[in-house]
């Protein structure tokens, strides 16, 4: 997250947000036919759930992975044995979303909202008297896929700079699951990109209030303040960024800016150094993970991924990427302890 030219790209995000476009991605008549679809493959028998726990978990191994193709695959698969399957529809519409493929991520998310609300229709009017702690739970498990659902449209209408669309899926997203910080930091974002500042200060404050450690907040928080001439307040959030997640190139980048505000220029100087010590570190891995995309079985490739991490000191980084390869190629294992 990288803010070079505050104001003018502030003034050319809420020029995005004034894009126009309908409420909803399908049409009310389009809509209710997927839901009437929906509520026939739920009432319809389909194949145990046990069946498909071993090809869910390595679908989700793939993912990790970011073996994208394999993923969609499996995914698939379970689909075609179980179209009721919310869980597996929406690990496929987030595979999508992570491919770029943002049509498809967005026509499939749709599909889980319509699967979500035929499954809510049929419980109501089959649900007895004497329902259970049990129903409670399941309701409340559905609400949280439901929110999760919106969250995942709104950080795709937000790659299309969409922000009205987006804006409303986040709030649906909040209201349907309201304890989960990554909700909250969605519409904190969004406000942040339309200029609006009180706003988005209220639901970063939701957001910290859930997850203290979410550093991504305290980065829009600094930028808030720098945009506010607040740089005092600026090197407060961006040092607290810094010490959850060091590795962040954006936040040295304009934590030196708020100290040249400030007028503190070594300070500002060593911020730069520390800034362009980063950007190297993180324009060495971008390459090689693009690579990776491009040829994810390169066991050479994820190799040298690790020892830039481990170059850098970020252990963690170097540890996962070792246990990726490991996955992958087992043998290496081995040679590698």
């Amino acid at each position: 997250m990288s803010w070079t030219n505050n104001r003018s790209l502030i003034g050319k995000i809420s020029m995005d947000a004034g894009y126009k476009c309908r409420a909803l991605t399908l049409g009310k008549h389009t809509y209710r036919i997927l839901i009437l679809t929906a509520i026939l493959l739920w009432i319809t028998p389909s194949v145990s759930r046990t069946e498909t726990t071993s090809a869910f978990q390595q679908g989700v191994e793939y993912v990790k992975l970011r073996l994208y193709p394999q993923a969609v695959d499996t995914f698939k698969s379970i689909l075609s044995r179980d179209p009721t399957d919310v869980n597996a529809l929406f690990q496929l519409a987030n595979v999508y979303k992570l491919q770029d493929e943002l049509a498809l991520a967005i026509q499939t998310f749709n599909t889980v909202l319509a699967q979500l609300t035929a499954q809510l229709i049929f419980k109501r009017q089959n649900l007895p008297l004497n329902a259970t702690t049990a129903d409670s739970e399941s309701a409340l498990t559905t609400e949280r896929i439901h929110g999760l659902t919106h969250l995942a449209l709104s950080e795709v209408y937000c790659k299309q700079s969409k922000l009205d669309i987006a804006e409303r899926h986040a709030k649906e997203a909040v209201q349907r699951y309201p304890t989960d910080a990554n909700t909250h930091y969605r519409l904190g974002y969004i406000y942040t990109h339309q200029a609006k500042f009180d706003a988005a200060l209220t639901s970063f404050k939701r957001t910290l209030a859930h997850n203290p450690d979410f550093a991504e907040v305290y980065e829009w928080l600094g930028l808030i303040a720098l945009m506010q001439q607040k740089p005092q307040q600026a090197v407060a959030y961006y040092q607290k960024a810094i010490e959850r997640k060091p590795y962040v190139q954006s936040a040295y980048y304009n934590l030196a800016k708020a100290y040249r505000l400030l007028g503190n220029v070594p300070a500002a100087t060593e911020q730069l150094k520390v800034f362009q010590q980063m950007k190297t570190y993180y324009d060495r891995t971008y390459a090689i993970e693009s690579a990776l995309a491009e040829d994810p079985m390169n066991t050479t490739l994820r190799l040298k991924l690790a020892e830039v991490h481990l170059a850098h000191k970020h252990i963690s980084a170097a540890i996962t990427t070792y246990q990726n390869l490991i996955r992958l190629n087992p043998r290496v294992g081995g040679w590698i302890r």
